[in-house]
This record gives C-alpha cells, sequence and structure tokens, in this order.
C-alpha cells in the first residue's frame, strides 16, 4: 500500500490499519475503544458508555512513588490506556485510544496505530504476568519497556510501508527517551536489553525530518 498523500489520511489508509489490528495480535481482551480526551479518565464511565458493566478494576502500584508522579505527568498517559477490569466474570484487559493523537494531522493514524501495539504490548504483559503481577508492585520502567518493545517488534513483523513508517517513528520516540529525564531514560534502557541498540537507531534514522513524537 503506497503512503503517498500523508496530508490527508484516506479511508483506505484507516482500513489497512484497522485490519492490522482487527484480532489484537491474537490477545484475549475485553476490546480496544476510542475516547476523545484522557484527561478526568473514569475506567467505570467509559466502559458504561460502550456498553460494558465493570464489576471489578484490577490496580497496580508502582514500586516508586517518583516514578509514578512522573508518570503521571508525562505524555505517555495522555495517549492510551491499558486497565485490567472483570466484566461479565471475565478478567481481561481493556483499551482506550485518543481518537486525535498527534500535532500533525496527516500522521494521525500513524501514531494511532503505534499506541493501540504499546498499549496492546501492556495487554500482553498483564495477560502474561510479566511485570503486571497480583499483589505485586510493578517497575514502570520495566512495563513501559516491554510496551515499546511489542510495538516495536510487531511492527517490524508485519513488512509493509505503513507498518515500516510507523516502526520507523516510534523508534525515533525510543531514541528520544535515552535523555535528561529519568524515567523515560530507564525505558530506553530496559528496551535496549530487549532489542538490538544498533537495530533501533538505523530504524530512527529512517524516520520522518522533523517530525518528534512524544
Amino acid at each position: 500500500m503506497s503512503t503517498d498523500g500523508l496530508d490527508n489520511p484516506t479511508t483506505e489508509l484507516k482500513a489497512f490499519i484497522t485490519a492490522n489490528l482487527a484480532d489484537h495480535c491474537g490477545l484475549d481482551i475485553h476490546g480496544v475503544y476510542e475516547i476523545d480526551t484522557l484527561e478526568g479518565f473514569d475506567i467505570r464511565e467509559a466502559c458504561r458508555s460502550h456498553g460494558l458493566e465493570i464489576e471489578e478494576v484490577k490496580g497496580f502500584e508502582s514500586e516508586d512513588e517518583a516514578d509514578a508522579v512522573r508518570y503521571q505527568q508525562s505524555e505517555i498517559l495522555h495517549a492510551g490506556v491499558t486497565i485490567l477490569v472483570k466484566i461479565g466474570g471475565l478478567l481481561k484487559p481493556v483499551i482506550f485510544i485518543k481518537r486525535e493523537m498527534s500535532n500533525y494531522a496527516s500522521l494521525n493514524e500513524y501514531v494511532r496505530y503505534g499506541i493501540t501495539l504499546h498499549e496492546l504490548g501492556h495487554a500482553d504483559d498483564m495477560i502474561r504476568g510479566i511485570n503486571y503481577q497480583d499483589g505485586k508492585s510493578i517497575s514502570l520502567d520495566k512495563a513501559e519497556a516491554y510496551a515499546e518493545v511489542f510495538c516495536l517488534r510487531r511492527l517490524n513483523g508485519n513488512k509493509d510501508p505503513v507498518s515500516e513508517m510507523t516502526r520507523n517513528l516510534f523508534a525515533k520516540r525510543l531514541c528520544n527517551m535515552n535523555g535528561k529525564d529519568p524515567l523515560k531514560r530507564r525505558v530506553y534502557e530496559e528496551a535496549m536489553t530487549m532489542m538490538s541498540r544498533g537495530k533501533v537507531a538505523t530504524w530512527a534514522s529512517k524516520s520522518i525530518p522533523g517530525v518528534e513524537l512524544t
């Protein structure tokens, strides 16, 4: 599929990305839903608006309170959210993604694509119980790194121009985390224990010049 004409994302592009995400990467989740904003987010109200009645919300505490504060204030939280909830007696992740994602209107669908895969990475983590374990606090840097790596691996494995472009954008985003913010820097370093530093840097170098995702 061509990635030309990015100034006006077409119905074809949206349909292509939707098809790529249709099976939720094979994960057993309650679903992926759109939301206008995550400011003042209420999981019960958000689910209710889609006809889902929550019986239980499974919360996880951060190992580091300072990290939790940084995380709450960061852009990471303002794009998508994945929460483990019980609906109809089944405890599964549910995902909410913002409709409008980027200051670059032409890239909105690409950014939504990557963020959805990032959140599916959190869902995979919850299902496998790697960083999210019942009764245990979580390491935010490890949980975020797991989701970043899941996203990049899925995009790299899809072998199409749309996924390749999105991969490069998110590889650059990950490389940009290697800066002054201590939480983001640890996310980057943790991700590099799971992926080739050189490969991620190469992908990042192929990203669109002047475009910086936060």
